[in-house]
């Protein structure tokens, strides 16, 4: 991912051509076009989306942790944009660690106790 964004910032904010870039990076001009091409037809545009940035900040840098109600299966459901929510969720699920809690809400508990 570092890769993809650098080359859209020097792209798209710095005006370089593919082949500046790919020379710049030490990437192969093929692998540059590869990079505009695919973010091209993913709808993803510089500068990158704020909740993508959060995201791949931490990644490959230190621990994320993620809690929710909303079941994982239903999380595409919750972010309107399906390319970014495909971006987004490949990086959670990449070497994630899930915890699914089962059961009743101790709130849930501790609240029929208070009213019985």
């Amino acid at each position: 991912m570092r890769h993809i964004r650098e080359v859209l910032r020097l792209h798209y904010s710095v005006g370089m051509s593919q082949r500046a870039v790919a020379s710049s990076l030490g990437l192969a001009q093929g692998t540059v076009s590869k990079y505009l091409n695919r973010t091209r037809r993913a709808g993803v545009t510089w500068p990158l989306p704020p909740e993508l940035e959060i995201v791949d900040d931490r990644y490959d840098k230190g621990s994320l942790l993620i809690t929710s109600q909303v079941p994982v299966s239903l999380w595409h459901d919750v972010i309107a944009d399906p390319t970014l929510g495909d971006a987004i969720l490949d990086r959670f699920i990449h070497n994630a660690h899930r915890i699914e809690l089962k059961g009743d809400s101790l709130r849930r508990r501790a609240g029929e106790k208070n009213t019985a």
